[in-house]
């Protein structure tokens, strides 16, 4: 941590990734043709989730300033729900929505109806939520607040229970809100106690974020002292040399490390309501906060 000539305090980024910058040459021409026009946004389910999150991410870390490919990963996840919601629709009405095309980094699968509209699990509506709300769009908020959550009600249960708090939030209705995070941070908690990775995630990822959540619905003075919390927490996980699984990339070396969506979220909001006025990290840099 370091402070800037006005007092300010940063919570400084772990060590940059050669690996990335290999990852990025290698992907950047696919990402563009997918996401300008080489596959239609309204007929398929365009790098949803993991896919166009971790490229956002690799720009952020590789170019930054680069705010176009996090407005791309936003419309792309919002273009996808929306078309899952029509389709779902469709299907209830007893008319045919037609095949669609999940598309990856390994190429792309046909999925027929009426799976097609089941989209990643709730980590993905997070991810969302949390890049609508960085990136200040009220337009793409509530579009996602919009969609039903069973398209999207797969996945941990502290997460499950985090999306419905967030979109009690959305709605106005706070308390509800608290209450809900309290319930993910419960969950959280408790997977916490798993050994390994996956209890140091809940620890160190999962478990910062709700805190800091639940503490922003409720206005509580100690919310930058939380996102701080939070930011050094990210960093802590991801600044290791060990993968996920044996034989991945060192985790330090992953793009979905170099950026939290979620704190910087938090930052966000937690600035809008005067409850943060000093705090800086470099996985929430200043220009991605710049409005639409």
């Amino acid at each position: 941590m370091s402070y800037d000539d006005e007092g300010a305090w940063t919570i400084r980024a772990h060590g940059s990734a050669d690996e990335g910058e290999r990852y990025l040459s290698e992907t950047k021409p696919h990402y563009d043709e997918l996401t300008r026009g080489g596959v239609p946004v309204g007929t398929c389910l365009p790098l949803l989730g993991s896919d166009s999150l971790a490229y956002a991410q690799l720009a952020y870390r590789y170019e930054p300033g680069t705010l176009d490919y996090l407005d791309r990963a936003l419309q792309a996840w919002v273009a996808a729900y929306e078309y899952a919601m029509d389709a779902r629709a469709k299907q209830a009405a007893g008319q045919s929505a037609g095949d669609t095309w999940q598309v990856g980094w390994l190429g792309s699968q046909r999925v027929r109806e009426p799976e097609h509209y089941k989209l990643k699990a709730t980590q993905a509506w997070l991810n969302a939520h949390a890049l609508a709300t960085v990136r200040g769009s009220a337009s793409a908020t509530k579009s996602l607040v919009a969609v039903p959550p069973e398209l999207y009600g797969e996945g941990l249960q502290h997460r499950r229970e985090l999306a419905a708090a967030w979109r009690a939030y959305r709605n106005g209705d706070v308390a509800q809100a608290g209450t809900l995070a309290e319930r993910a941070a419960v969950a959280a908690a408790q997977r916490s106690r798993r050994k390994g990775l996956i209890g140091q995630w809940a620890q160190l990822v999962s478990a910062p974020v709700i805190a800091a959540t639940a503490a922003l619905f409720s206005r509580s003075a100690d919310t930058e002292q939380l996102l701080a919390h939070g930011f050094r927490c990210h960093r802590e996980f991801y600044d290791q040399k060990r993968g996920l699984n044996r034989g991945d990339v060192p985790l330090r070396d992953t793009p979905e490390g170099w950026l939290s969506l979620p704190l910087a979220a938090l930052l966000r909001l937690a600035r809008e309501q005067g409850l943060s006025g000093l705090l800086r990290s470099d996985y929430a840099a200043e220009w991605i906060f710049a409005a639409d």
